[in-house]
C-alpha cells in the first residue's frame, strides 16, 4: 500500500535545508534539470568546494575509497526521499542509499549517479502495543538499546556503538544476543516503510507484499529500495548482565572453542551470549613473538533476570578443567549495555579507528577451520586486528527471510592498521587469511565481505535459489535497474 508522505523533525542537520548548489558537474550536466530538485535538506554536487569534505566524511574510518557520485543528497523527510528518487529516475542517474557509513568496504560509494544519505533518520519510537518499535535507518545501535531501556525492551542491534541499523538489518544483522533474541537481527523485522523505484512510499509486510518483504531481511544492499523506518519485534530487557572472561594461549583455539560448544550443547548457557576472539593481549611487551603475544578470549555474558540466575550459570565455569588452562580469568564481572558500547568508541582503543578491511564466513567444520585460523593470525601484522566469533546452536531460518545461517559458527576477520601502509599489510593479511579458511566454507554474510577482492563472494552469502530469488524481485520492482545492485557486479 501507498503511504501519505510525511516530514519529520530531524536532528543534526549538516549546513542547514534545501541547500541547493548549482556548480557545474564534471562528466554528467545536471545544470539544467537542478532546479527542479526542491527539497527539504541538502544537495552537494561534484565540483563544489566542500564536496570532497562531504564524501569523504561519510566513510567512517581511515580508509578513504576514490569512488565519487555524481551528487549527494541528504533528504531530511520521506517525502524527499521520495521527492530524490523521482528526480534521479527523470534524469537517468542510478541511486546508492547510506545509512551511518559504517561498512567497512563503503560499498555505497560508487562512481555514478545519485548517493543518498539517510543520516538525518535517527528516530526510535515504541509502537502501540508496547512490544515493536519503529527504528530509522541511520539511528546507532547505542541509541537503539538506550531509548529501548527506556522501556524496559530491548534488541539485537550490532555490538559495536555506531552502526546504524539501515545496512545491519538489510544484510541480516549478526547482532548483540542473536541467538536468544529471535535469531538473525533480520529475522525481527516485522514491516518497513520503503520508498520504491517508482518514488512511492509504501508499508512493506507479509501481507501487503511477501516478496520485497522476504527481501527486505537479508538481501543487503541488493534490495530494490531504501527503508526510512523499520517496524521491528523487541524483547524484554535482562535485569542483570554479567559476564566470565578466559584467556588462553593462541594455540588453544580450537579447545577453547570446543569447550564453549560442548558447554551450549549441554545446556549451561542458557541466556548467555559466548563470543571466542583472537587478539593482541594488551599485557604483551613491545616486540613480543607473535605466538606469544596473541591470546585466545572466550567471553561468556549473561542476559538473566536475576543476579543468582546469573551466577548459577558462570560459577562453575571458572572450576572446569579446561578453565585451569587459562592464562587469566576475570570471572562474574558486572556490565552494562553503554559500557560495552562505548568501548567501541573510546578513542585510546586502537582497533576503533585506523584503516580497516574485513571478511567472514560461516562454517560446521569448526575443528578443520581454527587450528588453521590460529596459524594465520600469529602472522597479523597490527596489534590491532582481530577475529570475532560467535558460535550458535541452532541454525534454523525463517522462510520469509533472505537472512540465513549457514553453518553452527559465525566467524568475522577484521584487519586494522594505525595509517594507509599499516592498513594494507593488514588487508594483504586478511586476504591470505580469507583464502586459507575458503575450504570450510559453508556461506558468508553480505554485509561482511571482501567484494573488492573477489565478487564472487556476494553469491555465498545466499543459496543459489534465494540469490536467483532476489535476482527475481529486483527485476519486478527495479525493472529499470535505478537502484544499483551489489558492489562490482555492473548493476
Amino acid at each position: 500500500m501507498d503511504l501519505p508522505s510525511c516530514a519529520f523533525n530531524r536532528r543534526e542537520v549538516l549546513g542547514g535545508i534545501s541547500g541547493i548548489a548549482f556548480a557545474g558537474l564534471a562528466g554528467c550536466d545536471l545544470s539544467p534539470h537542478l532546479p527542479a530538485l526542491k527539497l527539504d535538506g541538502r544537495i552537494v554536487l561534484r565540483g563544489d568546494p566542500d564536496y570532497e569534505a562531504w564524501r569523504t566524511g561519510l566513510v567512517w574510518q581511515g580508509r578513504k575509497p576514490a569512488r565519487a557520485p555524481a551528487m549527494i543528497v541528504r533528504p531530511n523527510s520521506a517525502k524527499a526521499v521520495s521527492e530524490a528518487v523521482r528526480y534521479a529516475r527523470a534524469n537517468k542517474l542510478k541511486v546508492a542509499v547510506k545509512s551511518s557509513g559504517h561498512h567497512i568496504w563503503a560499498n555505497f560509494l560508487r562512481d555514478e549517479g545519485m548517493l543518498i544519505d539517510m543520516w538525518n533518520f535517527r528516530k526510535v519510537e515504541m509502537a502501540d502495543d508496547g512490544e515493536s518499535a519503529w527504528i530509522e535507518p541511520s539511528v546507532w545501535s547505542r541509541d537503539v538499546m538506550l531509548a529501548l531501556g527506556e522501556h524496559d525492551r530491548a534488541f539485537p542491534t550490532a555490538h559495536c556503538a555506531s552502526v546504524g541499523m539501515g545496512g545491519f538489518l538489510l544484510g541480516g544483522g549478526v547482532g548483540l544476543n542473536w541467538e536468544n533474541w529471535g535469531g538473525l537481527s533480520a529475522h525481527s523485522v516485522l514491516a518497513a516503510e520503503v520508498v520504491t523505484a517508482d518514488g512511492n512510499l509504501r508499508l512493506v509486510d507479509d501481507a501487503s507484499n511477501p516478496e520485497l518483504a522476504w527481501a527486505l531481511r537479508g538481501a543487503g544492499n541488493g534490495f530494490p529500495g531504501i527503508v526510512t523506518r523499520y517496524k521491528v519485534k523487541t524483547y524484554p530487557a535482562p535485569k542483570v548482565l554479567k559476564a566470565s572472561t578466559f584467556f588462553f594461549p593462541i594455540g588453544e583455539t580450537a579447545a577453547a572453542m570446543a569447550w564453549v560448544a560442548g558447554l551450549a550443547e549441554a545446556g549451561r548457557l542458557p541466556n548467555c551470549e559466548p563470543l571466542v576472539i583472537l587478539a593482541h593481549s594488551p599485557a604483551a611487551p613491545p616486540g613480543s613473538p607473535h605466538e606469544t603475544s596473541k591470546v585466545c578470549v572466550v567471553r561468556i555474558a549473561t542476559f538473566t533476570g536475576s543476579e543468582a540466575e546469573a551466577e548459577a550459570i558462570l560459577k562453575p565455569l571458572g572450576a572446569e578443567s579446561f578453565a585451569s588452562r587459562a592464562r587469566m580469568k576475570l570471572e562474574l564481572q558486572d556490565w552494562t549495555f553503554e559500557e560495552s558500547f562505548y568501548g567501541t568508541l573510546d578513542f585510546r582503543v586502537s582497533r576503533n579507528f585506523g584503516h580497516f578491511g574485513v571478511d567472514s564466513l560461516w562454517t560446521s567444520r569448526a575443528g578443520e577451520a581454527l587450528p588453521v585460523l590460529a596459524q594465520e593470525f600469529i602472522k597479523a601484522p597490527t596489534p590491532a586486528c582481530h577475529v570475532v566469533m560467535s558460535p550458535i546452536a541452532q541454525r534454523s531460518s525463517p522462510a520469509n527471510a533472505a537472512a540465513r545461517i549457514h553453518g553452527n559458527l559465525f566467524i568475522g576477520l577484521y584487519s586494522v592498521g594505525a595509517d594507509a601502509a599499516e592498513g594494507q599489510k593488514g588487508i594483504a593479511w586478511l586476504r591470505a587469511t580469507a583464502v586459507a579458511l575458503a575450504p570450510f566454507a559453508a556461506g558468508r554474510y553480505i554485509n561482511e565481505i571482501d567484494a573488492e577482492s573477489d565478487t564472487g563472494k556476494i553469491a555465498s552469502c545466499f543459496t543459489p535459489d534465494d540469490f536467483r530469488r532476489i535476482a527475481a524481485v529486483r527485476a519486478s520492482h527495479d525493472p529499470d535497474g535505478l537502484f544499483h545492485s551489489y558492489f562490482g557486479t555492473g548493476g
